[in-house]
């Protein structure tokens, strides 16, 4: 199959450097020399916060240095609140890392890092506990990539095999709360970091419900996300960074190893020569 005639990539402006220090130079005044440092919540994760690319990414995301100064603000109160660096998901969600329900897999035409989310391994939390474990779950795949490594994600959702019963299609469809959940921690908590979310192989007797989906998602995350099958999802990822049953030529298998201390799954490109 050749390669596709219009590649889908998304292209992110420089900042200058004396704008970043400038914007950094006026966090610190607002927070009061050393305030943050001392926020025994915040304290150990500030000096990630604070390099020049988070920050760059909040300056390219805001319309001005207000915006900016409003979205760091809002970063800050749910980092303290939810505490994403603290996260051990294998303490919480050992199920789900043994079946391989979220899993990284090579990266995109545009570079961007592809979390696979298989529809079909989703299931309805029992509980409010374990609903926010699958918050967590999901969170430490984003934070490890997007602040860890400074990478970008696209979300690839793979519907493939996905029954029209299943929960994940009632709760993507219906009430939102799986693809909400995504599009609105690229938006508040990690800005500039989502490409793009790809749903994969959606049952034809639900493509109906996407001009009503669009309607209830952020005006940035209806312009990135995408219904793709085996040939339009070429436009984003190469057959290299694909695994088999959608078309592409990866031989990955998932394992999991907790000993490891990383997330599941391959983060350098699968398309790249050695």
């Amino acid at each position: 199959m050749g390669e596709p005639k219009k590649i889908k990539v998304i292209n992110r402006l420089d900042v200058p450097p004396d704008l970043i220090g400038d914007f950094r130079n006026s966090l610190k005044e607002h927070f009061c020399q050393g305030s943050l440092e001392r926020d025994e919540a915040i304290g150990p994760d500030l000096s990630l916060i604070l390099e020049e690319y988070h920050l760059a990414r909040i300056l390219r995301r805001a319309k001005d240095s207000r915006e900016a100064m409003k979205i760091f603000i809002e970063i800050i109160q749910w980092r303290r609140k939810f505490k994403p660096s603290d996260i051990n998901p294998f303490a919480i969600c050992a199920e789900a890392f043994q079946l391989g329900v979220i899993y990284f897999h090579g990266k995109t035409r545009g570079g961007a890092h592809i979390l696979i989310i298989r529809g079909a391994l989703i299931r309805k939390p029992r509980d409010s506990e374990e609903e926010d474990a699958c918050r967590k779950y999901f969170i430490y795949f984003i934070e490890y990539a997007a602040m860890q490594i400074r990478g970008n994600i696209t979300v690839l959702l793979d519907c493939h095999k996905t029954r029209i019963e299943n929960l994940v299609i009632r709760e993507l469809f219906q009430h939102m709360a799986y693809l909400k959940t995504m599009i609105d921690a690229f938006k508040t908590h990690y800005v500039d970091a989502l490409d793009h979310v790809l749903v994969f192989d959606l049952p034809i007797v639900l493509n109906a419900c996407w001009k009503t989906v669009r309607k209830m998602l952020p005006s940035e995350g209806a312009d990135r996300t995408k219904i793709v099958n085996k040939k339009s999802v070429l436009k984003y990822i190469s057959q290299e960074n694909l695994p088999r049953l959608m078309g592409g030529t990866s031989q990955f298998v998932y394992t999991f190893d907790p000993g490891s201390g990383l997330p599941p799954g391959i983060l350098h490109d699968l398309s790249a020569k050695a």
